[in-house]
């Protein structure tokens, strides 16, 4: 079992080694009211997200299909609990805001 340095110095090399810088157009439109605007943009902060997400949850020892699975399960839940709607700016990186809800989701 890891430790808790073990596991906080492997977060933070794959959180700042591969997050893209925070793209709030995307996270902001992820949020409107319109269907079609908000899932083009639920689409692109996948595409955008993705393969951080997955690094991480593989960084924890998950197989390449769990790594998957919980990756697109991370995503649906995301989506599924509208966890964007109090996201802002002001509130720094998607990877501090991506951090806290993995540990809760």
């Amino acid at each position: 079992m890891k430790s808790i340095e073990q596991r906080t110095i492997e977060k933070s090399s794959v959180l700042q080694h591969s997050f893209p810088q925070t793209r709030w157009t995307i996270l902001l439109s992820a949020k409107a009211k319109d269907a079609e605007v908000s899932a083009k943009a639920w689409q692109e902060l996948a595409l955008a997200y993705w393969k951080p997400v997955y690094a991480y949850i593989r960084s924890q020892g998950r197989t390449h299909q769990d790594g998957q699975d919980e990756t697109q399960a991370f995503f649906a839940h995301l989506f599924d609990r509208d966890f964007l709607r109090n996201l802002q700016p002001e509130g720094g990186r998607f990877r501090s805001f991506y951090w806290y809800a993995y540990t809760i989701v």
